[in-house]
């Protein structure tokens, strides 16, 4: 188990300057990951601004929960419980919950919910696949480029800059945006992946 306090900034951006960006900065890693979104049907998690989700790579998997704090800077601010799967466990998991069983999790995450969510009955309720692209940015700040895929065949393009360092973060941001010509989209036209997801379920 990990937890962890993130402090990001989230950019949807146009796939030109997704390219461009791509082709500036040096690769340090690319890889595809599966996201499976959880909550009950009256949307309890999302009520209390909670993601729930489970995320399979080629050879791991994990389940982590993100738990929204306090704002300290314009950036968005979570704690994230991540429990470390195996690729069976969490395609077992999966494929139990999609026949119908209850998505009863354990770990850190399932303490959590027993915690502060003892009634509550989880469901998968939507899905999202993602080719994430992590680069060398300005100042050494690590990018992390998306790109998202739907169930109903939508796509989208995001930027994420995850550091410790608020003053880091609006920095970069600052040089991308005049170096690559954008605008960060306005916080409450930015909907999070798991909302974009649901939007565009089948």
């Amino acid at each position: 188990m990990s937890k962890n306090l993130e402090l990001e900034s989230k950019t949807l951006i146009t796939p030109t300057i997704y390219q461009n960006i791509v082709t500036t900065f040096a690769k340090e890693n690319e890889f595809w990951q599966s996201n499976y979104y959880f909550d009950d049907t009256n949307s309890t998690l999302k009520a209390a601004k909670i993601s729930l989700r489970i995320r399979l790579y080629d050879d791991h998997a994990e389940q982590t929960m993100k738990i929204p704090t306090p704002k300290k800077s314009n950036f968005h601010s979570s704690v994230e419980l991540t429990d470390a799967l195996t690729l069976s466990e969490a395609e077992s998991f999966l494929k139990k919950v999609q026949t119908g069983d209850n998505a009863n999790f354990n770990g850190s995450i399932g303490q959590y919910l027993k915690q502060h969510f003892p009634d509550i009955n989880l469901r998968l309720f939507t899905y999202s696949k993602t080719k994430r692209c992590l680069l060398n940015g300005p100042q050494n700040c690590e990018l992390t480029l998306d790109e998202t895929h739907y169930p109903d065949g939508y796509f989208d393009f995001e930027l994420e800059i995850e550091n410790d360092d608020a003053a880091l973060i609006q920095a970069v941001l600052q040089k991308l945006k005049h170096d690559f010509n954008f605008e960060k989209i306005p916080e409450k036209k930015h909907e999070s992946k798991i909302a974009r997801a649901s939007k565009h379920k089948i």
